[in-house]
């Protein structure tokens, strides 16, 4: 996810593995509008994700909501910014089959 409030999931295999002197990979097309990467997470496609902003707004989304994309993508919106308010965190939560 980004600060600008978009995000994407790419799969894991998309990702080739480094080996010793590598000089990472891009996972992220990042813009003016996109803004900050703040965090990404590997989750699996059930669950939901809770995402703050800066002006304390919590929203729950569900994962399989928000598109798989390539690596090299920019990510579709996943919440709603006003002007001059950031995404700040996320965190995953995974469904309990317990509950």
């Amino acid at each position: 996810l980004t600060s600008g409030g978009y995000g994407k999931r790419t799969k894991i295999s998309l990702f080739r593995q480094q080996k010793r002197g590598g000089q990472g990979v891009k996972a992220y097309k990042l813009t003016a509008v996109r803004g900050e990467l703040i965090g990404a997470r590997a989750v699996p496609p059930e669950g939901e994700v809770l995402v703050v902003s800066s002006d304390g707004q919590v929203i729950k989304t569900e994962i399989g909501s928000i598109s798989r994309q390539r690596r090299e993508s920019t990510g579709v919106r996943v919440k709603n910014l006003d002007e001059g308010v950031s995404l700040t965190s996320f965190a995953p939560v995974l469904n309990d089959e317990a509950e």
